[in-house]
């Protein structure tokens, strides 16, 4: 499969962002929004959750998106995580929106299935292709929220390649700042890079 051009995955973006129309913006200072690879990870922890949530209880919002399951991997997600500690994965980006607001909490977690449920209804064409479609590299700098303040994207990545096409949608997205970070599929991560517009 070739890899997808700059432009398609701008044509991705604004397609997803044409579908509910703006985000609620929480009245916040900053934001923080983590994208991982939303088919999860079968070789090694996902620190991304409890670093979002130490972060949050030193008043740095912080908001996480995935899905419960997805191919090709289907590995362990955010949203299992959270599920298995019973907290509530059912949050409408409003929802998130006061989440995110409240002094005692600054921390939420939107699944795709709320927010995009049409997106979420392709996980069965992703499951079928077996390969890693365009939608894993876009999926990652959603804004379910958007903030009043700065605004921040974390995005991880597995494949070569990937890194300068999302700080390219971070920076098309407006945000203050973007970080992308590559991990491997049989370690740790071990590379980074930052982007600051």
């Amino acid at each position: 499969m070739n890899r997808e051009t700059d432009r398609e995955l701008k044509a991705y973006c604004l397609a997803f962002d044409d579908e509910c129309g703006p985000p609620p913006v929480a009245d916040v200072r900053s934001l923080t929004h983590y994208g991982e690879p939303y088919d999860g990870n079968t070789r090694f922890f996902r620190s991304t959750l409890f670093v979002a949530a130490v972060r949050a209880s030193y008043g740095e919002s912080c908001l996480l998106h995935g899905v419960d399951w997805m191919a090709p991997k289907g590995g362990i997600t955010e949203e299992q995580m959270l599920k298995y500690m019973g907290a509530n994965i059912n949050l409408s980006p409003i929802k998130a929106k006061k989440l995110l607001e409240d002094d005692e909490v600054g921390f939420a977690y939107v699944s795709q299935r709320e927010a995009r449920p049409s997106l979420y209804s392709l996980n069965k064409i992703r499951e079928h292709i077996k390969k890693r479609p365009p939608l894993a590299t876009t999926e990652k700098v959603q804004q379910y929220v958007k903030a009043s303040g700065k605004e921040a994207i974390v995005a991880g990545f597995y494949h070569e390649g990937y890194d300068e096409s999302l700080l390219m949608l971070m920076k098309r997205r407006g945000v203050h700042s973007g970080l992308v970070v590559k991990g491997e599929e049989r370690g740790p991560l071990n590379d980074y890079k930052i982007a600051i517009r």
